[in-house]
């Protein structure tokens, strides 16, 4: 490793030369003379009669007292610094911690609004179904009231089988239960098999009597 030269140099404290070699420049040498004959001159104000050894010791005490606290106190900052990166990376953990929360929420929130969506089209597709339904069967129910003469019952039979069926199926897709469609099936068969007995009724009755009016 290069070693810089020193050089000698001359200085001056409290009224003395004193000789020396260093590395460092002439500039920063004088300054240090310059610091500690100051110091000494400080001391020597306060006491006055001191020899100039002991002079020299105090000062060098004081000095010493100096770079000591400041040692201390430059430890104290490096604590509170390596406290305060701590806490400040601590602090940034918790605040990443607290965003990638905050995103999962926002997330969820979307999801969950999405899915209110669905509900809502859902609901409103089954509103409109059950209103068509119930429309087709009131029709149904008006053509099963006319006279057996105005209709085919073979046909309102055949129509109402698949509307029921169809009632059946989009009950089951909503959650309800069967037992209430059930009963309407059962009503309306009951009403058609009541209407065909009268009506075979009906025919028989009208047979017979044209049979007995063509043999007088």
């Amino acid at each position: 490793m290069f070693m810089k030269e020193k050089t000698r140099h001359v200085l001056k404290v409290y009224s003395q030369d004193i000789s020396l070699f260093s590395s460092d420049s002439e500039e920063y040498m004088k300054n240090l003379a310059s610091f500690v004959d100051k110091r000494m001159r400080n001391f020597s104000r306060g006491i006055s009669r001191i020899s100039f050894g002991d002079l020299c010791i105090l000062t060098a005490l004081s000095i010493a007292d100096d770079l000591h606290k400041g040692k201390w106190k430059a430890e104290g900052l490096k604590a509170d610094k390596q406290r305060l990166e701590k806490d400040l990376s601590e602090a940034f953990t918790r605040i990443m911690t607290l965003e990638a929360g905050i995103r999962e929420k926002d997330s969820r929130i979307e999801t969950l609004e999405e899915k209110v969506r669905e509900l809502d089209l859902s609901l409103s597709t089954k509103i409109e179904n059950k209103e068509a339904m119930t429309k087709k069967l009131n029709v149904l129910s008006y053509e099963l009231r006319k006279p057996l003469t105005e209709r085919n019952v073979e046909k309102d039979l055949e129509e109402a089988y698949a509307l029921l069926e169809e009632k059946d199926v989009q009950e089951e897709k909503d959650g309800q239960g069967e037992e209430g469609a059930q009963d309407e099936k059962d009503k309306l068969l009951e009403e058609k098999v009541e209407e065909n007995e009268d009506l075979s009724s009906e025919t028989s009755s009208n047979q017979m009597r044209i049979f007995d009016e063509i043999k007088e």
